[in-house]
């Protein structure tokens, strides 16, 4: 999960301008174990299973940006030109390959991704239970990306047999600056504009708690200082303050 995280951050990034959300969607049995896919448009970009490893975020980048914007400079993660030149001159097999477009394994990944959505399909129907999404819409002028990608590990980690997926969609201008909104399946659980102040975790998981997992122990402090584990102290992370300082610095807490 973090390291999705750190690749939808990556791609927001760099993409500001170009990328109308990115989802995270844990693969849970009974889809098989170690899936790490990604996907464009609904085209798969990137499959662990298929590529040996994991994607750099310079090699994820480089994808993207040939798919929906091939003039776009990518700085330090661009293709280095001589790196380019000795990809021209490989064997087509090779370009295949290197480039993810191999039509045997296109092929392969499409009765797998399939055979996927038959067993989801069917868990699902056995269970009666709903795909809950959550959205999360976060103003770019207010640099509350960071903000927002903790908050959908929060969730994820929290309620990871609850939650199907987690999106993070921008809003750019023209949009009314200073939005942060999440969605629980299409309704508003949080406006920050209409409320005007900040959503802390806690709050927002018994939200979101009351609405698809009622009576679930999520191990959070109440407000006379016990949690709801029955213990008398509060749940505290030993920190120092350079530690401290350096994860508000990372999530973007102030």
């Amino acid at each position: 999960m973090f390291r999705a995280s750190w690749l939808m951050q990556e791609c927001l990034t760099t993409f500001n301008d170009e990328i109308g959300s990115v989802t995270l969607v844990p693969s849970k049995p009974p889809s098989p174990g170690g899936t790490f896919l990604i996907k464009l448009n609904n085209d798969v970009i990137w499959d662990r299973k298929l590529e040996g490893s994991f994607p750099e975020a310079k090699q994820l980048k480089q994808r993207i940006r040939d798919r929906i914007s091939p003039e776009k400079d990518l700085g330090h993660s661009d293709v280095v030109k001589n790196e380019a030149v000795e990809d021209s001159s490989a064997s087509n097999s090779s370009n295949s390959e290197v480039d993810g477009h191999c039509q045997e394994c296109e092929d392969v990944e499409k009765d797998a991704q399939n055979s996927i959505s038959d067993n989801d399909n069917e868990s699902v129907l056995e269970s009666k239970s709903p795909l809950n999404n959550i959205n999360i819409t976060y103003c770019t002028g207010s640099q509350w990306m960071m903000r927002a990608t903790w908050t959908c590990q929060e969730l994820l980690s929290t309620f990871q047999e609850e939650l199907y997926s987690v999106s993070l969609t921008p809003s750019r201008p023209p949009e009314e600056v200073g939005q942060y909104i999440i969605f629980l399946n299409s309704e508003t659980i949080w406006d920050h504009k209409a409320k005007k102040e900040i959503l802390e975790a806690n709050e927002l998981k018994r939200l979101v708690m009351d609405m698809i997992a009622p009576g679930k122990n999520v191990g959070l402090a109440n407000s006379q200082g016990t949690n709801e584990s029955g213990d008398d102290d509060p749940i505290e992370v030993d920190l120092d303050d350079d530690n401290a300082a350096e994860m508000r610095s990372f999530y973007g807490v102030l």
